[in-house]
């Protein structure tokens, strides 16, 4: 079974042209891994039981993205 099924969001997959953008699109998340990613009405009928829906109508969603961004002051202040 699905535990959450976020829908109606803006996501960004970092895939495809551009960024990869879904509008309209959803994320189903079931126990610590991402099921699926597409648009709402397609997730809605796969994963429409989910225990925890969460509209994220206006708001970004960026499924598995991890910011790998640091800044490495120690390693510029030696040079």
């Amino acid at each position: 079974m699905t535990d959450i099924l976020i829908k109606h969001g803006f996501v960004l997959t970092m895939r495809g042209e551009g960024v990869g953008t879904i509008e309209d699109g959803a994320v189903a998340i079931e126990g610590d891994r991402i099921a699926a990613v597409g648009k709402t009405h397609e997730l809605e009928r796969r994963y429409g039981g989910a225990e925890r829906v969460f509209d994220a109508r206006g708001k970004a969603v960026l499924p598995g993205f991890v910011d790998a961004h640091i800044h490495n002051f120690k390693f510029f202040s030696t040079c």
